[in-house]
């Protein structure tokens, strides 16, 4: 019975690990540097509904929590960026701070950028992204902190048709979380599987 308990519970971890797996994820942490800001995933665009195209500015980037707005450029100052809008629902807020956005103000370092617009429902990915391709990227609001940005601590989730885009501020990601309880699981498998040979040695003695 525990064994097929175990089957069980690790199918159901390995389906939540591989579910964030194939999402964006966003984790914003505080340090002794200030706010940083990484992610990565993928984004699978199956059946999402572009509702237009975009260019911004290189190099433009800054969150604005209390429109669930975050855009993270990984160009230079100069260089514009074609983006395609598409659909997208879930918060309208991640916070009550107000906007940063300002050019050259961070530094991101990645494959791929983006823009969130949680508010209007509205994500942006640049023109020619291929879906699923991975994304990553980190950078850090120097000097900063959840207050100073308000930041609102939580997970955020917003949903595409075939994916979502998952943020979280101040905590855990689930793969994380999810890998220890898989661990701690399986070592309690591990104990009673030793038991059972010890009562069977004993008993045929």
């Amino acid at each position: 019975m525990f064994r097929k308990r175990l089957i069980a519970g690790l199918a159901m971890l390995t389906g939540l690990i591989s579910n964030a797996h194939a999402a964006l994820n966003i984790v914003m942490v505080e340090n002794a540097s200030g706010v940083t800001i990484s992610y990565s995933g993928s984004i699978d665009l199956t059946d999402a509904n572009m509702i237009g195209l975009a260019s911004f500015a290189g190099n433009f980037s800054g969150l604005n929590p209390s429109s669930a707005s975050l855009a993270l450029t990984v160009v230079t100052s100069g260089t514009s960026i074609d983006s395609v809008a598409y659909t997208i629902t879930g918060p309208a807020s991640f916070g009550s701070g107000t906007n940063t956005f300002q050019f050259n103000q961070l530094a991101v370092t990645g494959t791929e950028g983006f823009s969130l617009a949680g508010a209007a429902g509205v994500f942006f990915l640049a023109e020619g992204y291929a879906s699923g391709s991975m994304m990553t990227g980190v950078t850090t609001f120097m000097g900063a902190t959840f207050a100073s940005l308000g930041l609102t601590p939580g997970t955020y989730t917003w949903l595409l048709p075939s994916d979502q885009i998952n943020m979280t501020i101040g905590s855990v990601p689930l793969p994380g979380a999810a890998l220890l309880f898989a661990q701690v699981f399986a070592a309690g498998w591990l104990v009673q599987r030793r038991k059972k040979r010890i009562g069977a040695i004993h008993h045929g003695a």
